[in-house]
């Protein structure tokens, strides 16, 4: 059979037109996922960032509290011939405690000892952190009497330090200067 021009010509359109029509069906349905493949090989690290500045130191957990004592509310220690008033508390064992207490010159640290023409006394204060409840016992003594007792009010101030707050360099016998430097205005 020879094909003539108008033969390969016809045959030419048959191809396309049976090729269009094959490619002009809908999709199939979508087949399964492939495998997963490996991971590439990590970038390189960065360089390290600038330090920021480092921030004020802080008062976390370091309490400021202010007791007063009334004369009613001392208890008299025939043992320790002492006058103390117990002030409860659920501070750590560890705690760092400083007391203060007012006079006539401002905070006192305790032990503070104030003898004038008209008396001789003596204020401490003891903690006791181990027991439960635990407390901290402020103390009075007048030396020439011990069983007077405080007649009029008496403030304490107790600055509680937890044990990772302690710090060295401040003078703890200086109230305002501990409050200063703990933050505690």
């Amino acid at each position: 059979m020879k094909f003539t021009k108008i033969n390969l010509i016809m045959i030419a359109i048959l191809f396309a037109i049976s090729f269009s029509f094959t490619s002009c069906t809908k999709e199939g349905p979508i087949g399964p996922a492939g495998t997963t493949g490996t991971d590439g090989v990590d970038g390189e690290n960065g360089t390290d960032g600038i330090d920021g500045e480092n921030g004020e130191d802080g008062a976390a957990n370091v309490e400021n509290i202010d007791i007063t004592v009334t004369p009613s509310q001392w208890t008299y220690d025939d043992l320790y011939e002492v006058w103390y008033y117990r002030y409860n508390t659920d501070k750590n064992s560890n705690s760092l405690v400083y007391g203060y207490v007012m006079s006539g010159s401002g905070k006192q640290a305790m032990p503070y000892h104030a003898k004038t023409s008209y008396s001789d006394e003596e204020y401490t204060f003891a903690t006791n952190l181990f027991d439960s409840p635990s407390y901290i016992e402020l103390q009075y003594v007048n030396l020439e009497s011990s069983t007077t007792k405080p007649t009029s009010d008496v403030n304490f101030y107790l600055i509680i330090v937890p044990p990772t707050g302690s710090k060295a360099n401040v003078d703890y016998s200086d109230y305002n200067a501990v409050m200063k430097y703990y933050n505690l205005n």
